[in-house]
């Protein structure tokens, strides 16, 4: 398979696991690890929200579930992410 750089599908799956990655392929409501991990837009894009990193979360099948049912309606706390360091400079 080859993908394009505006291949739509590839950025998708790169988020996706960038995602995927920071969050430790883990749930962030229950901590679990399963098969199943999918990604959850925190504030829904019906809403205003982005494809951006920070409004994106892992969550497993079934609190994703939860939360679209309504049982559940979790908080999410984001860590601040550290400047980059170029050259000895701190941005």
């Amino acid at each position: 398979m080859v993908f394009l750089k505006n291949d739509k599908s590839n950025d998708k799956h790169s988020k996706r696991t960038q995602i995927l990655d920071r969050d430790g392929w883990r749930c962030q409501i229950c901590r679990n690890i399963t098969k199943r991990m999918e990604v959850h837009h925190i504030v829904p894009k019906s809403h205003g929200g982005g494809n951006n990193l920070n409004n994106m979360v892992t969550l497993c099948h079934s609190c994703h579930t939860k939360i679209h049912k309504g049982e559940i309606n979790p908080i999410f706390k984001r860590k601040k992410q550290k400047p980059p360091v170029i050259g000895g400079y701190t941005f």
